[in-house]
């Protein structure tokens, strides 16, 4: 697609990127990252949320909390939910609630998806 100069649109990002984790198609995942890196996309909430997300189905937590880290001006609700959403999911309970309650402190209003997140953690646990 990009050698004929045709490039993805951030939203055909965000689904081959979750198609990578659903398939654990894990250094293909990570190849879309590059270019995700080189192509200038990395400021788009929808992009870093599922970069997120990809990174946590993967169990690289890690570098999903790099993703996150990295994000020093856009961190908004949905970019906030995926980071919360994504060490529920790793089993991570303590570190989840950690991300909740920095959620507040950092003034971010979470949504119903944040308290769905936040409230499947708390049955888990």
């Amino acid at each position: 697609m990009a050698k004929c100069g045709v490039f993805p649109a951030s939203s055909t990002l965000a689904c081959v990127l979750s198609a990578c984790g659903n398939a654990s198609s894990f250094l293909l995942g990570v190849e879309i990252h590059g270019l995700i890196l080189k192509w200038g996309f990395c400021s788009n909430e929808f992009i870093s949320s599922a970069l997120i997300t990809f990174y946590s189905v993967s169990k690289h937590m890690d570098d999903a909390t790099k993703v996150f880290s990295s994000l020093v001006l856009n961190k908004n609700v949905v970019i906030w939910t995926a980071f919360l959403t994504a060490y529920g999911s790793n089993n991570k309970h303590d570190e989840s609630l950690r991300v909740f309650a920095n959620m507040f402190r950092s003034g971010i209003i979470p949504n119903q998806s944040s308290f769905s997140g936040r409230y499947t953690l708390q049955q888990s646990s």
